[in-house]
Formats: structure tokens, sequence, C-alpha cells
């Protein structure tokens, strides 16, 4: 979380040189290096999309460790006795998946328009390109920042992105 403003100075950095190289490429008549450039866009769109992914995945693993700790500190073992099974310090989580992770901070139950929905959709499109199926065919402009609040209370985090001219906004 505390890189993606340093993600997006540089994806603003990059994305304006590359606009400028393909305005001059349009400007002088060479739609072959508009296409090169275009396509260079795309994939530095994608490749920064993942990167601020990652700051997301992170801080829902945080909150997922945090989560963890508290629930197993409980003097009550009916509210302990499920949480025991997962070891808040190991890398993987015991092993849970992403959408189990993001399940433990985020309602899966919520709707088709909730919070968890919206991040399993971006987590689909985080997968698309991680795995080498880039969509080709659009341009994208995003912005992500990410919040989720914690059940504490004391740390909100959130969550826009615009991403292929869809636009997703949330607040916890």
């Amino acid at each position: 979380m505390r890189d993606l403003p340093h993600i997006e100075s540089i994806y603003v950095e990059v994305d304006g040189a590359l606009d400028a190289q393909r305005t001059a490429a349009h400007a002088d008549g060479d739609t072959a290096a508009v296409q090169r450039i275009e396509s260079k866009q795309r994939i530095n769109d994608q490749a920064y999309f993942v990167l601020c992914w990652g700051q997301l995945e992170m801080a829902i693993d945080d909150m997922c460790r945090n989560a963890i700790r508290r629930r197993q500190s409980s003097g009550n073992w009916a509210i302990r006795r499920a949480w025991d099974l997962y070891n808040p310090d190991d890398d993987r989580l015991s092993g849970l998946r992403f959408e189990h992770r993001t399940a433990l901070v985020l309602d899966q139950k919520a709707g088709s328009n909730s919070p968890w929905a919206k991040t399993m959709s971006y987590y689909a499109l985080r997968n698309q390109i991680a795995h080498a199926i880039f969509m080709r065919s659009c341009r994208s402009s995003f912005k992500f920042k990410v919040f989720f609040r914690d059940d504490t209370g004391l740390r909100e985090i959130g969550i826009e992105i615009i991403f292929a001219g869809d636009v997703w906004s949330a607040q916890g």
C-alpha cells in the first residue's frame, strides 16, 4: 500500500512519454509506429495493474493475519476454535487461496456488486494478465487506490479502479 503513490508516479511518467511518442507518430502519419506504441501502452497498463494488485494482496494478507491473531487470542473457545486452524505466521497463510483470504475480511455473500465480488472479478483480470492472456483490444487507463476498514476500525483502506473503461469504487 505504501508503494502505490510511487508506482502511480512512475506509471504517469512512462505513460505520458508513450502518449507523446504516439501523438508524434500520429502527426507524422506513421500508423505502424502508432500501433506499436499502443501495444506498448496496453502492456504497460497491465504491468502496472499487476504491480498495484500486489499492493492490494499484501493489504488483504495483513488484514487476515490480524483477524486470525485477534480471534486466536479470544478466551472464548467458541470464537477461537475455527481460527486455531490457521497459522498467521505462515507466508502462505496456511495455504489459504486468495479468495478465501479475501472472504476473511470481506463479506462474500453480500451480492454481485459487493466489494468481495468486485475484488474477485479484478482478481480474474489479474490472473489473465499474469498468465499472459493479455487483453489486446483495450487501452486502459487506471487509477488504483485501495482501502478496507478492518474490524478494529483503526485502519481504512479503499479501492478505486478505472480499468478498460469500467469504473468501480468502494469504501469499507
